[in-house]
């Protein structure tokens, strides 16, 4: 008859213990909505030159290329100080933006951008030259 071995620890039932989980947390960023940011040319994607921009969304913060990043959606600022009505997407480097106003204090007055006019528009000359 074989000999039972006494009880111990068992090595799979070890493996099986639940692991302490942390929640997820993104970084911290001082982009906020309402800030104003400056970012050089080469710290930022999808533009060239500097850019100055009014934060109204951060989408997403997180590592890429080894250093955090910011998705954030905005107006940029001009050098006059005003707004411009398109709003923008931007890629930002977080360690490289400069805040430059934390709040939501107005900046200046909003600018039309500079566009032609759209065939098809909804205006009365897009409805004219939309006709056959």
């Amino acid at each position: 008859m074989p000999t039972r071995r006494p009880p111990g620890p068992d090595p799979v039932a070890d493996q099986r213990q639940p692991t302490p989980t942390t929640p997820h947390r993104e970084p911290r960023t001082p982009l906020t909505v309402g800030a104003t940011i400056r970012v050089p040319d080469d710290a930022y994607r999808f533009g060239e030159g500097p850019l100055t921009l009014r934060i109204t969304e951060v989408l997403s913060v997180g590592p890429f290329e080894g250093r955090v990043w910011a998705e954030v959606r905005g107006h940029e600022v001009t050098p006059d100080g005003a707004l411009r009505s398109r709003a923008r997407f931007a890629f930002v480097r977080v360690d490289r933006a400069r805040v430059l106003s934390a709040g939501p204090e107005p900046v200046g007055p909003v600018v039309a951008e500079s566009a032609g006019p759209v065939a098809g528009g909804a205006g009365p000359a897009g409805a004219a030259a939309a006709r056959p």
